[in-house]
Formats: structure tokens, sequence, C-alpha cells
């Protein structure tokens, strides 16, 4: 998986669907002070997926948080 070119190229690819995606869908209003346990282990789940080379550490956050209904200006 380390050593391939597409693995990478594809990760890089699914990083960029997921903030497009999570930047059209926002309609969030919650702040951090709102999140729960769920949504504390849901983001530590997606930063367990930057592991993977492609995917974004801080994309990984951003479009998580987003998703789960985030406001963009905390």
């Amino acid at each position: 998986m380390f050593q391939s070119f597409t693995i990478p190229a594809f990760f890089l690819l699914i990083t960029g669907v997921l903030l497009f995606v999570s930047q059209r869908i926002n309609v969030g209003n919650r702040s951090l002070k709102n999140m729960g346990i769920k949504d504390t282990i849901i983001v530590g789940l997606a930063q367990g997926l930057a592991i993977l080379p492609g995917i974004s550490l801080s994309g990984a956050i951003i479009s998580t948080g987003l998703l789960l209904g985030l406001k963009k200006n905390l």
C-alpha cells in the first residue's frame, strides 16, 4: 500500500470528494461545546484513517466535523 502510486492517488481523490461534499452539505450550527462522546469518537476514528497514504489528517478532521453538523466558524 505504501509502495504503490495508485493507492495514494485514489485516497487523495477520496479526500477531495469528502471535503467537497462536506462543504456543500454543511448545515451545522453546533459548536464544540455541544459535541458529545459519540461525536468525539467519530472524529477520532476519522483521525485514525489518516494513516492511509493520501488521506489528509486535517482534511479528515474538518470534513468529519462538518458532516457531524459543526459550524465552520467556531
